[in-house]
């Protein structure tokens, strides 16, 4: 609806003018840039959860490495893909990870489309 920066949004960034709302649940002037942390602290657990995409430029907030105590950040890519990790947990990493990089179950998340524990062959 337009609110100003700094006005209380309780987490809506549609309140808010720039259409982003930060960790503290208020305004921001502006989008997030890529690559600016978009994480807060859960209420309930000791993990950090994302913000809304909206709040990032990029449009994407994800887990910056596959590692599940990696922090959040607005992608450079734009996009995120969800993850299976260590048995029954999952989250969302960003896409385009640097070559090498690991990224269990799914090759999705890497630039060049393999992750970093396989290697690439002309069969697959």
């Amino acid at each position: 609806t337009g609110l100003p920066a700094w006005s209380k949004c309780d987490g809506r960034g549609s309140l808010c003018h720039s259409g982003a709302c930060g960790a503290d649940d208020a305004c921001l002037p502006e989008r997030l840039a890529n690559g600016s942390s978009c994480g807060r602290s859960s209420d309930d657990t000791d993990a950090e959860e994302a913000l809304p995409d909206e709040t990032c430029l990029s449009g994407a907030c994800a887990h910056n490495e596959s590692s599940y105590s990696s922090h959040h950040v607005c992608c450079n890519s734009g996009e995120k893909v969800y993850l299976g990790l260590h048995g029954n947990t999952h989250h969302y990493v960003c896409t385009g990870q640097p070559d090498g990089s690991a990224c269990p179950d799914d090759d999705a998340a890497c630039s060049n489309g393999t992750c970093g524990r396989r290697e690439a062959t002309d069969d697959s």
